[in-house]
């Protein structure tokens, strides 16, 4: 029997798919330690883009142009870009290449406020040299200043990992709904 793609039927097959997202990217967000939380999300959205299923999937839906599932194509174009996002790039923070386990050798942070660029794996060997280190020349507060600790691991790991996160379950949530 032949089985005919539908943009209903696209919609159902990506909802194990999408729990399953959901539960990893849940999982991240609950990790204390934001460096290792964005090797976790660059790993995980990496091999959603390397395998492009999600990609090919929107593809479809947008061939169809059903306006009954525009609110569904929508919400994963937007998880597509921040899957995008978090992908590979040579110059960016995810330096792996096709294929490769995201490690914190191949994850930087840095380039902000004067830092220079760090891998997470060398942020983590120098956590006490970040910890004492003050950055009076970013702080609001002269008297309370960050530490490059904080600028690297809260700030630039942490805001990073919140958005990406925090908007992908929401367009997962509109998804299943």
């Amino acid at each position: 029997m032949l089985k005919i793609r539908t943009s209903k039927s696209v919609i159902r097959n990506l909802e194990s798919q999408l729990v399953e997202f959901e539960a990893k990217l849940k999982e991240i967000q609950k990790e204390e330690n934001k460096f290792v939380a964005l090797v976790n999300l660059f790993d995980l959205m990496s091999k959603m883009e390397d395998d492009q299923n999600f990609q090919k999937e929107l593809e479809f839906l947008k061939k169809r142009n059903n306006k009954k599932f525009e609110s569904e194509r929508e919400s994963l174009n937007i998880l597509c870009l921040h899957i995008a996002r978090c992908g590979r790039d040579k110059y960016g923070m995810n330096r792996t290449n096709y294929g490769e386990t995201v490690t914190g050798e191949k994850v930087f942070l840095g380039d902000v406020f004067g830092i220079s660029t760090l891998s997470v794996s060398q942020c983590l060997k120098k956590e006490k040299e970040l910890k004492e280190e003050l950055r009076t020349d970013v702080a609001k507060d002269p008297n309370n200043p960050p530490t490059m600790w904080y600028l690297l691991h809260d700030y630039q790991a942490g805001l990073f990992i919140e958005n990406h996160v925090k908007e992908s379950l929401g367009e997962i949530a509109a998804m299943l709904s």
